[in-house]
């Protein structure tokens, strides 16, 4: 069971017991009207809402069942969801059909006596007081519904008045599949230009970490040089682990995650020796480093790299300029230097080793 699952037995468990309800007030409302028998009681309740049972659980259910058959990112979320609610959905119509009238039977009894006097137990003083309550609801509730009847242009009124908030509600409201939430870390990816040493990036990374330890919605910074955040493992890669205050201290809108990200960004803005990239962590772990869309681009003609890299460049150039775009990043660079090395298969031979244990020598 996960999240997801618990959450679809949460929001159907009202649903699961409604259709042993049914079954209970239709055998109860056989007893209102003469019933002594509880096995009778229940046959003929059964015979009465057993299409009805079925036909609302299937209708139910063909409303979850296609959420499985969504693809993506979202059907990998809502699957399990849908499934679980129709499967409660399921299971509930079975236990109505079955074991629900049969405890009725069992169980149930009408409140007369032998000789047609009405119990006057427990039992029955609540149950004469619970429906004289519920009664008083019921005509209440008529008066109301007959003062709207009676003026229908304060109905239409308010049906109106509840389309137009419901418009300003959708177009305010975040849709987004995964929303950003503080959880009060944040994390900096740093690239220093290719090839550079590993002592260069770690100087760099200690400008950048004394200019981000003076925010004060910090509480304080770990330096991770020779990894970074999304490419790797790497000399000219590192990143800085933010941990910020704890939320109470923090209640304002300017010490939310997202304003301090923007703190990052601009105290970073003139560091011209590396690129800096700020995210916060992802709200669902295996999803992501973070809430962010990624794309992967592909040169099926197998032109230059040097080529693929301009355009790629170029596309994330128009990226940035999208107005719903903060920023387009990648780790992509030709830039950095490298070697062509040809193993000689028969030197190896001669020598008593093989081609991989001198590529595994030169990756250290």
């Amino acid at each position: 069971i996960n999240l997801l699952t618990l959450f679809a037995l949460v929001l159907v468990i009202g649903t699961v017991v409604d259709d042993a309800i049914i079954v209970v007030e239709a055998v109860q409302a056989r007893f209102d009207v003469g019933y002594r028998s509880s096995y009778m009681a229940s046959i003929d309740a059964m015979k009465g809402i057993s299409n009805a049972v079925i036909t609302s659980s299937l209708v139910f259910m063909a409303v979850f069942i296609p959420v499985s058959f969504m693809g993506g990112t979202s059907g990998t979320f809502y699957t399990q969801f849908g499934l679980t609610m129709a499967v409660a959905v399921g299971i509930s119509a079975i236990n109505a059909l079955t074991l629900s009238p049969a405890l009725c039977a069992l169980l149930l009894k009408p409140y007369i006596n032998e000789d047609g006097t009405q119990k006057n137990n427990f039992a029955a003083r609540f149950r004469k007081a619970f429906n004289s309550a519920f009664d008083m609801m019921v005509d209440k509730y008529k008066t109301i519904v007959l003062f709207f009847i009676k003026r229908r242009w304060l109905t239409w009124s308010l049906l109106a008045c509840s389309v137009v908030l419901l418009v300003l509600l959708m177009n305010n409201t975040k849709t987004s599949l995964v929303p950003d939430e503080d959880q009060g870390v944040i994390f900096v990816n740093v690239s220093t230009a290719a090839g550079s040493s590993l002592t260069t990036t770690d100087k760099v990374m200690e400008r950048i970490e004394k200019r981000l330890i003076e925010i004060p919605q910090l509480k304080h910074v770990q330096k991770v040089a020779g990894y970074g955040l999304l490419a790797g493992q790497g000399s000219s890669f590192g990143m800085l682990i933010l941990k910020l205050k704890p939320w109470d201290e923090r209640p304002g809108d300017e010490d939310n995650v997202q304003s301090v990200i923007g703190q990052v960004y601009a105290r970073t803005a003139d560091i011209k020796d590396a690129s800096v990239f700020a995210i916060s962590p992802g709200m669902i772990p295996g999803y992501g480093m973070g809430n962010a869309l990624e794309l992967h681009m592909q040169d099926k003609m197998g032109g230059d790299m040097n080529e693929f890299f301009t355009t790629t460049q170029q596309y994330l150039g128009a990226l940035n300029q999208r107005p719903e775009i903060s920023m387009a990043y990648s780790t992509f660079d030709v830039r950095y230097p490298q070697w062509t090395v040809e193993v000689d298969a028969a030197k190896c031979k001669r020598a008593g080793i093989t081609p991989d244990a001198v590529l595994s020598t030169l990756s250290g």
